[in-house]
Order: structure tokens, then C-alpha cells, then sequence
């Protein structure tokens, strides 16, 4: 047969997490038809390479970052503090935050909630007690209806009674006052009264906490108030607290006393981390886990913001600093900061750690590092390619 001479464009996925980028390298094969070495098996249908299970990211791609753009929220949302605001804002569904008293009874919930952005409106919740809840769900099903859904333990909440229709406007204050007396219900936004019902006395909710929420949706809510009905008494007046050091974002751990939270206001897809850093301490972000060699490492991540500090990037074994880098601060728009740390050892749960070492507000995005071996190999990693050789 005539030998064939065919151009061939191979695309190389790599999977920056959830989001795709395409890198496209022209290779040429020449393909010689006439000569047969070997026959497939027609049970070989090929493989299908994809990012979940390690296969591409951590796996066969050489960067060592998970959650390089802070996508992944951690557990429910991601809740900050704002002056006497409580800001939650990351993009995940069914974000809840309950505070006050399991033991309340007769009692009325007042607060000003505000939508920053987003699908949807509010989730507020009363008489809740793990499961057992009733929330108030203003400008769900895409910001169409309002509605008062039920809460019970092994059931899915649902509508309880008559949907309305209605929205929620971005930027705009709403004041929200809830009133729960027995089994007798009422709701109020904007001093007009919305749901007025009665449940069954028999399966009804008659004590439990108050609580905030959203739904593919960022708000801030405060001016919180619950009030008991019978003797008038403050139950409630202040902002609620948010417990433990847990970081909002996924694979990501919180290092010294800064606030740190997912923010929209991101440089790739929808999400960005904010560090807000009160103190002179230094305070930052790290990622564990990571598999070092003593090799130099490039990486990169994106900032922007205010402060008088610097940027201390470090790859470190527990206490141990393997190799440090300082960068200079950040402006108002977003900046790539390339680093080169070489460790001094290797280890197999080394840790990337980048911090601010003064006051100040920045964002980050886009968090890279990967080792020599692989840079030189295309930006694979080179001991997979070896092992699939070795096959």
C-alpha cells in the first residue's frame, strides 16, 4: 500500500479542578499502512481519562495544588463578619446557620437580610432543632416564589400551605420579623404580611432555634432580634457568632488569627479567597499533603488588595521551613506573583503555606506548584510515564 502521511493535532486536557483549559501541540505521524506489527483485540475499546479518582488531577498532571481557585466551599457555606453584617458568600445550595436556644418556645425573630448576588433570595429559619425546622423561603424556585417549607427528621423539607409569587431585589434591605405562638405562624417582610398558618398540633414544631441561610445565593443579614411574646423579654441581640478555625474552602487550613472567606470577586470561574489581616502576626493560608523532592519548584498564585505587608511563600515539613520565598504586595487590580522555592529535603506530606505578614485585605486565586521532573516532561508527571512504560 502508499505509505499516508497524516497531520494529527493532539489536545492535552488538563483539569485547573472543575475548570478546563486546552493546551494544543501539532504532532505529525507517519503511518505505514503496509506494514502490520501487531492485531487489537476487538474487546480493546481504549481508555477514558478524566479528573476524578486521581487520574489528572494529582495524577498524571504534574501541579500538586487541590482547589487551586477555592471553587469547593468547605462544609455549609462561607460565612464572615462585616462590621455588624454576617456575610455569607459562596455559591453552594442549602447554606444554613442557626444560633440561639433549642428551648425556645413563644417568640418573635426579627432582621434586615440583603442580596448580593446570585439565583435566588433567603432562607430563614425558625423553630429549629436539627432536622425538625420550618424555614421561610423568600425569592426561591429562581427567584420566582415565596414560600414556608417543613423540616423532619428522614423527610425532605416541602412546602407547607401556599406558595406566593415574588422576588428578591439585589442591593436592596428587607426587615423580616417572624412571630411563632404555639402552633400559629405569621410572617412579615417589609411590614406587610406575607404567611399566616396554623400547623397541626400534633406534629408541629414548638420550640427550637432561630437561624440565616441562602440558596445558590450570597447575602448579608443583622440587626438581629428575637423577642419572647409573653413576658417581652430580649432573648437575642447581637451578631451571631461563627465557631471554630475550619477554612471555607476545601483542601485549604487557616494559619494565625486573619478572617478568610469565599468571595465572587474572582479572577478564574466564580469564587476567590479573601484574607483579612488585622494584626501584625503573620496570617495566610496552607495545603498539605503535598509529595516534595529536593528539586526546585515553580509556582504561581493571583492577588490583588490593600496592605503594607508582604506575601511569605514557604514549602515546609510540619515546623520545618524547607524553603521560603518573600513577594511584594498586591495592587487594586489582580497580578500573577511567580515563586521558585528548591527544599532542602524531601518528604512525603510537605505542606505549601503562603501568608501576609502585616495588616491588610487581599484575594487570591489560582494557586500553582509543580516540581522540575515534570515541567521537563511536558507538565506530566514523569513516574507515570515511567510505570505505563514499564507495563
Amino acid at each position: 500500500m502508499k505509505q499516508m502521511t497524516i497531520r494529527i493535532f493532539s489536545l492535552c486536557l488538563f483539569m485547573f479542578l472543575w475548570n478546563q483549559q486546552f493546551l494544543i501541540a501539532q504532532t505529525v505521524y507517519t503511518i505505514h499502512s503496509d506494514q502490520v506489527l501487531h492485531s487489537v483485540d476487538e474487546k480493546i475499546y481504549g481508555q477514558f481519562l478524566e479528573h476524578i479518582y486521581n487520574s489528572v488531577n494529582n495524577g498524571l498532571w504534574g501541579d500538586l495544588i487541590w482547589n487551586r481557585s477555592f471553587e469547593r466551599s468547605n462544609g455549609s457555606g462561607s460565612w464572615s463578619h462585616e462590621g455588624d453584617e454576617i456575610v455569607q458568600s459562596s455559591n453552594s445550595e442549602n447554606v444554613r446557620l442557626l444560633f440561639g436556644d433549642v428551648n425556645w418556645q413563644n417568640y418573635e425573630f426579627s432582621l434586615q437580610a440583603r442580596k448580593d448576588g446570585g439565583s435566588e433570595g433567603f432562607l430563614i429559619l425558625f423553630r429549629a432543632n436539627g432536622e425538625d425546622f420550618y424555614w421561610c423561603n423568600l425569592g426561591g424556585w429562581s427567584n420566582t416564589l415565596h414560600a414556608i417549607e417543613k423540616g423532619t427528621p428522614g423527610v425532605r423539607w416541602g412546602v407547607f400551605g401556599s406558595q406566593i409569587s415574588g422576588s428578591i431585589q439585589t442591593g436592596k434591605w428587607y426587615d423580616i420579623r417572624i412571630r411563632c405562638e404555639g402552633n400559629h405562624f405569621q410572617v412579615w417582610v417589609d411590614g406587610n404580611e406575607l404567611f399566616d398558618f396554623t400547623d397541626n398540633t400534633a406534629t408541629a414544631h414548638l420550640s427550637g432555634q432561630v437561624g440565616i441561610g441562602t440558596w445558590i445565593t450570597q447575602a448579608r443579614y443583622r440587626h438581629f432580634v428575637v423577642t419572647d411574646i409573653a413576658s417581652g423579654d430580649t432573648l437575642f441581640n447581637e451578631i451571631p457568632t461563627l465557631e471554630g478555625d475550619e477554612s471555607p474552602v476545601a483542601n485549604w487550613q487557616k494559619i494565625g488569627t486573619a478572617q478568610i472567606s469565599s468571595k465572587t470577586q474572582a479572577l478564574n470561574s466564580n469564587s476567590c479567597l479573601r484574607l483579612v489581616n488585622s494584626q501584625a502576626d503573620e496570617a495566610g493560608i496552607e495545603q498539605s499533603g503535598l509529595n516534595l523532592k529536593a528539586q526546585p519548584y515553580h509556582g504561581s498564585f493571583w492577588a490583588k488588595g490593600k496592605t503594607s505587608g508582604n506575601f511569605i511563600v514557604r514549602l515546609m515539613q510540619d515546623a520545618h521551613i524547607l524553603a521560603e520565598q518573600s513577594l511584594s504586595v498586591p495592587g487594586s487590580d489582580w497580578e500573577e506573583f511567580p515563586f521558585e522555592l528548591t527544599p532542602t529535603s524531601e518528604t512525603t506530606n510537605g505542606t505549601l503555606r503562603i501568608t501576609l505578614n502585616d495588616t491588610g485585605t487581599v484575594y487570591l486565586d489560582q494557586v500553582s506548584i509543580m516540581g522540575q521532573d515534570a515541567m521537563e516532561n511536558d507538565e506530566f508527571r514523569p513516574d507515570l510515564f515511567q510505570a505505563v512504560e514499564a507495563l
